[in-house]
């Protein structure tokens, strides 16, 4: 999966312009060896995952300073994380068919405003054995 395979599925999408795109060996969620076991089972392993934070929701005003409120703007990020060698190509068409276009959908739906207050999380992972996606989202 690279940059270009997320930007050509993002088209047309409203992308929010403070959203950054990363590529990890592993989720954050998960130590190395908890990532190593998993790989090892062939289970579902994180391979796409979005998030929106705004940390101001969760902090009282008068704990922040005038300075510190203009850096704690809500952002989103998309994160995404390497397979085995031998399920690349498998997850990437898995990916590219389904799992960036639900991911598109999750980014352009239509939201409450009490949507955007706090930490939301959509991940998508990837079951080594099976070759199938799974969808998970959190708040």
């Amino acid at each position: 999966m690279s940059a270009r395979d997320v930007e050509c599925q993002l088209q047309g999408v409203r992308i929010p312009p403070e959203l950054t795109l990363s590529f990890h060996w592993r989720s954050f969620g998960l130590r190395a060896s908890e990532h190593l076991a998993l790989v090892r089972a062939g289970s579902a392993l994180p391979v796409l995952e979005a998030s929106y934070l705004n940390v101001r929701s969760r902090t009282p005003p008068m704990a922040l300073g005038r300075e510190l409120k203009s850096y704690l703007r809500p952002y989103w990020s998309i994160c995404v994380y390497a397979v085995p060698r031998s399920a690349r190509e498998a997850c990437r068409e898995a990916l590219l068919a389904t799992g960036l276009p639900v991911l598109c959908k999750w980014l352009s739906a239509d939201r409450p405003d009490t949507w955007y207050e706090g930490h939301r999380t959509f991940s998508v992972l990837f079951v080594l054995a099976t070759g199938a996606l799974t969808v998970r989202e959190a708040a």
